[in-house]
């Protein structure tokens, strides 16, 4: 009897040092115990107190419930989803900055954590967030003024446009009020820049959907509109880049060269498009490391280096001999195939593919972007005629297949050759 009854205690202790008494405090959504890892293929899961609070853009995780050394998770612009192979109760939280996977003891935890947590991001995202902390509405001013030390996730689309409230391409300036700038602008998804209505006329025909895939913010009668809603994922990429970010990268090289500016007329800004985006006259190198995934192998990583017409991998910034290159010349990118490792992109050739990662998802999505971006102009230029009825492009006719090499089973080998000479 007495040996019973200190079993029963002990299982009595033994739980209430586990479990926490249920939190009644209000300003509390969701609390309770989860397993934590900061890679998707891992065994090393820390067990962690989470606690997601009413108004709070995080989840705040500790050791202990009364430890008072925490860590927090961004939801802003996150997407929460269930594991579906190779975690049982497992779910993952993909945020701009990192990606954070969970485990927890039985699927209707798991199930509880995805509904709130998807709740509560789903409200981030429309800005319906309240602001407790605040009892009268601010004037239009103080809006303004004290837009940048707000919260991003009450004001995501505004403070974007905010920051780039100017053309990428002209410098036109979109509006000078609080909300006046939203109207006006739009939104190149693929470049992740803003644009006035004349030069996103202008990317709109020249450009199109394969490199620019320009978006309105009010209705037009040939861009379509915006709807961030339904692309949370370009929303993401836009609040990556920006128009400085932009033109780092597309105007490197911008010496001797005038850009146009808001007075231009169109034909001035339609040839500057096609000099900027699609000859790529401006253009820097998009260089980075990267990890290349082949079949079960251990992940390798590589110095990747973006050019005009070839993605070259180099064993190091400081290797001077290619290990790999690949030609943009019939090459696809896809990006979200792999839901378990979003930070992966594909690049399909029609011999191979390679499987790549970065550290985040948006820094994938801007490797995806830019490959996807330099296969499409350079196709454009080799199927497009110039403006003033000249040559196809700058690159000759014997570097294209013949009809009987396309029927052919050979492999086609292609060469690119560097010279100071015009007529290439």
């Amino acid at each position: 009897f007495l040996f019973e009854v200190g079993k029963m205690s002990h299982r009595s202790l033994t739980r209430s040092e586990t479990d926490p008494p249920k939190n009644t405090d209000e300003s509390v959504i969701k609390d309770g115990w989860l397993y934590i890892a900061r890679r998707r293929v891992t065994n090393r899961f820390e067990r962690r107190y989470c606690v997601l609070n009413k108004g709070s853009s995080e989840l705040t995780h500790m050791k202990s419930p009364k430890d008072a050394k925490t860590k927090t998770i961004s939801l802003v612009l996150a997407q929460v989803s269930a594991i579906q192979k190779g975690q049982k109760n497992g779910f993952q939280i993909l945020s701009r900055d990192e990606n954070t996977y969970f485990k927890a003891e039985t699927p209707e935890e798991m199930n509880e954590w995805i509904e709130t947590l998807q709740s509560v991001c789903h409200s981030l995202l429309t800005d319906k967030i309240e602001d407790a902390a605040s009892t009268a509405a601010p004037s239009a001013e103080e809006k303004y003024k004290d837009l940048e030390q707000r919260q991003p996730e009450k004001t995501t689309l505004s403070l974007f446009l905010q920051k780039n409230d100017y053309c990428a391409d002209c410098s036109r300036i979109l509006s000078e009020g609080y909300q006046g700038h939203i109207s006006s602008a739009f939104v190149s998804l693929k470049l992740g820049c803003v644009l006035c209505e004349d030069c996103a006329v202008c990317h709109f025909d020249i450009l199109g959907h394969e490199c620019s895939d320009v978006h309105a913010m009010q209705d037009h009668p040939r861009i379509p509109l915006f709807d961030r809603k339904q692309k949370p994922m370009e929303m993401s990429f836009l609040n990556y880049m920006g128009n400085k970010k932009v033109n780092d990268y597309w105007e490197a090289n911008l010496s001797g060269y005038n850009k146009p500016t808001s007075s231009s007329p169109l034909k001035e800004r339609k040839l500057w498009v096609k000099e900027k985006y699609l000859r790529k006259t401006f253009r820097g190198y998009k260089r980075g490391y990267l990890s290349v995934r082949r079949d079960k192998k251990k992940p390798k990583k590589y110095w990747v280096v973006l050019e005009s017409s070839t993605i070259n991998f180099f064993n190091s910034n400081e290797d001077m001999k290619a290990q790999e290159i690949i030609v943009l010349q019939s090459c696809g990118v896809k990006v979200g195939d792999d839901p378990a490792c979003p930070e992966t992109f594909t690049i399909i050739t029609p011999g191979k593919t390679y499987k790549l990662e970065d550290k985040t998802f948006p820094a994938a999505m801007e490797w995806a972007n830019a490959i996807s971006v330099a296969a499409a102009s350079l196709m454009k230029q080799l199927t497009n005629t110039s403006s003033e009825g000249g040559a196809k492009a700058a690159i000759p006719d014997d570097y294209l297949p013949s009809p009987r090499e396309k029927q052919g089973t050979k492999a086609i080998h292609r060469y690119e050759l560097e010279t100071d000479g015009t007529e290439w």
